[in-house]
């Protein structure tokens, strides 16, 4: 969305007509101040947090490095006051008859200051400030102050009016982001912070928003519904010009639109003939449409939209079966193995989130070959700039509402609030392409019905029923009527999951949250048993990059589990749960160094073997999104990408784990089972090749199979076992089974019969040449398991890492680094998983 507009202020002068132009209070000189520590002002900037501009003033220790968070707290118990200025003359007040203060979003409770009048207060981190100040505004310099206000005091205050404590507790009565309250993968911290402010001038009237609703005819042209909502001032005749240029499509109207005094809807319809279909990353192009919307009046411009859609169609299928429902999407009639992520706010202050930041990550999850990730309802409401990049890049998103693990109130203050947040967050998302779920909440439906809070908080009767009533209303009600109100199509899921993990029935029906591994402390091999028809969350933590353990000081002294590593590890019992999972399928660890790259190999392999069995198990099984793809902050957690955008080993093998053609393999008695999965829209001719290969290098056996590879599809094959080979010690063995197409290997899959702790492999032998000072090959006559490259430059990156490699098969590395460094050969060192064994 973009609103052009009329007038650029600039700091300290007088306002000048500049026609679509963007105003920003950003751009002005802003101040902070605290209630208590700093009553003197200090230097800031918007957008961002409290912590960031002392930071930045150097007042206090950065938050993120060892256990220096620990020493802030204090810095939640103040008010802390944003101030800026602006200067305005009597001919540039009258040149608008509007002027629009615009806040994106305020963390969280705040009072809002013009020319030391209040003139709002705000109580939500997800609503918006809209004000018109233009009667507040005097002619020469005005001053504008937001005061923010201690979110854990509030939240307390607004408790008191319940006899009865709510599973989530205080936190429940705040419309902050759940997870800055503290979480299993983040600090609590209530931080304050102030998204960009703008000041936004206009004459007549405006466009407030722009819906668009598709409907596709038998000549498979689609028409275009488009509903503008407008503000005006007065009744007024106007002209509306609006079209797209976009795909080589020509088309410009020229429409009269009557203005009602007020804010109101007016309809105007386009057709495509021939549209560019909208596709999710890899099943076809996402193909997009840019429509701008002119309103004149008087050969003057008073507003423009930009409002950029896709064509598709996405129904979400749930068909009785003989093993319970099904739950998956179709994408243009077309259904869709859903492979992806949950996210978390890249930053804990989440008023410093990024454009940059969103594209890093999203650009990360595309290259992996993801079609979606899932906003999970614990953080904040990504930015339209989000969106915008999810729809660029042709992944779908999951959309939680911000309610997480908890029970929340259902007073009419409360639900009038949430109300708003609602309205607002379907309004900025529903014309997105990437959209295809909203879901009401994370995990509140199961911990109300599984997790014994009743029995926890000792609820009576009453209060029992007074808590479950009050979901009710929220989430089969309120959401769903907006949604409806709203005209949004959206399919709504009304918790995530439907059915608790240690329930049968979990499997059957419904998205699942599977944590049996990690919570359950159940071996690794039970994922396979334990696949459901859509596996929205379960994960496996794992220590960030060695580099990124340096650099905030959890490994100081070479202790593991030292003081500050237990501060960046949130989960109560995460370093007892890792090392049991270690001792089960891992050697033993030397040192400090080997113990974090084999925590990275161990989380590795459990989301293998996880995404494996739900690939494998296609079409039962149609969904698959890991816990989790980033980091709010710099911890021990299960993403698959740190807190400062280094990659994980399990990043690094999720290339091949969702890549549009994949390899399972299955070991039976004398005979490998090996199943072909194809996400692909089309089909294509290949064949098997299978190389059975020892640990010296020696080809024991080699066979190959000429198949067919139906588009989006699982086939299985079978190929057996030399007898002779099948009485020796498999621990030696490795598989290689690639998957050809006209001689092009399209998938790879490396099978080992034995656990990684009990593999006989050769001692470590290569060699690694520079092809120039971006890349390299590595070479072995052994194969040679779990390859880490390592370097002293943090901003060090390769293509691949974390890799085996098969004998005599030289492998290429693309190098790349921020400071543009010249790589030599003396900058590498290589430690693989050989290494450890011999």
């Amino acid at each position: 969305m973009k609103i052009k507009l009329f007038i650029l202020f600039t700091l300290f002068s007088k306002i000048s007509l500049a026609q679509e132009s963007k105003n920003y209070l950003a751009n002005f000189s802003w101040q902070l101040q605290s209630s208590k520590t700093y009553k003197t002002s200090i230097p800031a900037y918007v957008p961002s947090n409290v912590h960031g501009v002392l930071l930045t003033n150097k007042l206090i220790d950065n938050p993120l490095i060892e256990n220096n968070l620990a020493k802030l707290d204090w810095i939640e118990k103040e008010e802390w006051i944003y101030s800026t200025q602006f200067t305005i003359t009597e001919p540039d007040l009258n040149s608008f008859s509007n002027l629009t203060l615009s806040i994106e979003s305020i963390d969280t409770y705040s009072d809002i200051f013009l020319n030391d009048q209040l003139i709002s207060s705000s109580k939500s981190q997800f609503v918006p400030i809209n004000l018109e100040v233009k009667k507040q505004v005097k002619i020469g310099t005005n001053t504008l102050k937001v005061i923010l206000k201690p979110s854990k005091e509030i939240a307390k205050n607004l408790s008191k009016k319940y006899s009865y404590t709510f599973p989530g507790e205080d936190r429940v009565f705040s419309r902050k982001a759940p997870f800055s309250f503290g979480w299993d993968f983040a600090p609590e911290l209530p931080a304050f912070g102030i998204s960009e402010p703008k000041l936004i001038p206009w004459n007549l009237a405006k466009i407030n928003h722009v819906r668009c609703k598709q409907f596709v005819n038998k000549d498979s042209s689609v028409t275009l519904q488009w509903y503008l909502e407008i503000e005006a001032n007065e009744d007024a005749t106007t002209e509306l010009n609006y079209g797209t240029t976009s795909h080589s499509v020509q088309e410009s109207v020229k429409k009269k639109i009557k203005l009602q005094k007020g804010i109101h809807t007016y309809e105007v319809s386009s057709t495509l003939k021939k549209p560019l279909w909208w596709y999710s990353n890899g099943f076809g192009s996402a193909h997009l449409y840019s429509y701008q919307f002119k309103l004149m009046h008087q050969k003057q411009m008073l507003s423009t939209w930009e409002e950029k859609i896709g064509i598709r169609t996405i129904e979400w299928i749930r068909e009785n079966d003989e093993a319970g429902q099904s739950f998956y999407l179709k994408l243009n009639g077309k259904p869709v193995f859903i492979k992806g992520a949950n996210w978390v706010p890249p930053n804990i202050f989440t008023s410093e989130i990024s454009t940059e930041d969103y594209r890093n990550l999203l650009v990360k999850a595309a290259d992996v070959n993801m079609n979606m990730v899932r906003i999970w309802g614990g953080g904040i409401y990504p930015s339209k700039e989000f969106y915008n990049l999810c729809d660029s890049l042709g992944i779908l998103v999951w959309q939680d509402f911000m309610f997480a693990c908890a029970m929340y109130p259902a007073d009419s203050l409360f639900l009038d609030l949430v109300k708003e947040e609602i309205d607002v967050q379907i309004k900025k998302f529903q014309n997105h392409p990437s959209l295809a779920i909203w879901c009401g909440n994370n995990e509140n439906a199961e911990g109300w019905h599984n997790w014994g809070w009743q029995k926890q908080y000792n609820y009576s009767f009453q209060d029992s029923s007074a808590i479950a009533h009050a979901y009710y209303a929220l989430f089969d009600s309120l959401i769903p009527e907006r949604l409806s109100h709203l005209q949004s199509n959206t399919f709504y899921w009304s918790s995530s999951p439907s059915i608790g993990w240690g329930k049968p029935e979990s499997l059957k029906r419904g998205d699942l949250h599977y944590w049996g591994i990690w919570w359950g402390n159940e071996p690794f091999e039970n994922y396979r048993n334990k696949v459901g028809r859509f596996v929205s969350e379960y994960g496996f933590q794992s220590f960030p990059n060695y580099s990124t353990c340096e650099k905030i000081g959890i490994i100081k002294n070479a202790v593991v589990d030292s003081a500050i590593a237990r501060f960046h590890q949130k989960h109560p019992i995460g370093f007892e749960t890792i090392n049991h999972y270690l001792k089960q399928n891992y050697p033993a660890a030397k040192n400090i160094e080997q113990f974090v790259y084999l925590s990275q190999l161990l989380q590795a392999r459990g989301m293998e073997i996880a995404i494996e069995s739900h690939r494998a198990a296609k079409p039962y099984c149609m969904g698959t999104l890991f816990w989790q793809l980033n980091d709010a902050w710099p911890g021990i957690t299960w993403s698959s990408i740190d807190y400062y955008g280094k990659k994980k080993a399990f990043y690094y093998k999720l290339k091949s784990s969702y890549a549009p053609y994949f390899i399972a393999v299955k070991h039976i008695h004398d005979s490998l089972e090996i199943k072909v999965i194809s996400d692909a829209p089309q089909s294509i001719s290949g064949a098997i090749q299978f190389v059975h290969w020892n640990k010296n290098g020696n080809a024991l056996d080699q066979q190959i199979k000429s198949i067919n590879i139906p588009e989006n599809s699982a086939t299985t094959h079978r190929f057996a076992i030399n007898k002779e080979l099948n009485m020796k010690d498999t621990c030696e063995w490795v598989i290689q089974v690639n998957l050809l197409n006209g001689g092009e290997n399209i998938a790879q899959k490396n099978f080992y019969f034995c656990l990684p702790q009990n593999l006989k492999l050769a001692k470590e032998s290569y060699i690694l040449e520079m092809v120039d000072e971006r890349s390299f090959t590595i070479y072995s006559e052994v194969p040679m398991k779990d390859i880490y490259i390592q370097c002293k430059d943090f901003d060090f990156e390769t293509d691949i890492n974390y890799f085996d490699l098969m004998p005599y098969q030289k492998q290429l590395i693309q190098v790349k680094s921020k400071n543009n460094v010249k790589f030599e050969r003396k900058d590498f060192n290589i430690i693989s998983f050989n290494s450890l064994l011999n």
